[in-house]
């Protein structure tokens, strides 16, 4: 398993592209990565990477995008592990953590959604809001799907 991840990583690095959709184990391998090397870059780099990452999730959940001074300093560097140009990350088949899906918005300052489905339905089952700051759930059920659902479920019976 930790081999496949860290292939999977090395391919994330290689690519340049706007919309990542994947696994929660993808997302965890690169929260992982990216604060081991916070942890490991020194006591200065890592307090300043800290105060970066609570001021702008601070900013996130209030509304706004934060610094750009942050995002100059800090977290620039850190969108180029991914190739600079992430704009969304969708995440479905299992939960992310809060707090893996709170790193990813601020490191990556992309909007970072999360949904959860069936075979039948896909991930578009239940899926978080476009602006939905919240973290640690998936939102309501979509109409549209659960109708399917429950047509395919009474075809069966």
């Amino acid at each position: 398993m930790r081999n496949d991840t860290y292939k999977c990583w090395l391919l994330l690095k290689s690519i340049v592209y706007y919309c990542s959709c994947g696994l929660h184990v993808i997302s965890n391998s690169v929260h992982h990565r990216i604060a081991n090397s916070v942890k490991t870059s020194g006591t200065l780099r890592e307090r300043l990477f800290q105060t970066a990452y609570s001021s702008k999730k601070q900013s996130i959940m209030s509304g706004s995008n934060g610094s750009p001074i942050w995002d100059r300093l800090v977290f620039n560097k850190i969108k180029e592990k991914l190739g600079g140009r992430v704009r969304f990350m969708g995440f479905g088949a299992s939960p992310l953590s809060p707090d893996v899906m709170d790193f990813l918005r601020v490191c990556f300052s992309c909007q970072v959604i999360e949904g959860y489905g069936m075979t039948e339905t896909s991930c578009a089952m239940s899926m978080m809001d476009e602006g939905d700051n919240l973290s640690g759930h998936v939102w309501s059920p979509n109409p549209a799907c659960c109708e399917f659902t429950r047509l395919i479920i009474h075809k069966c019976i």
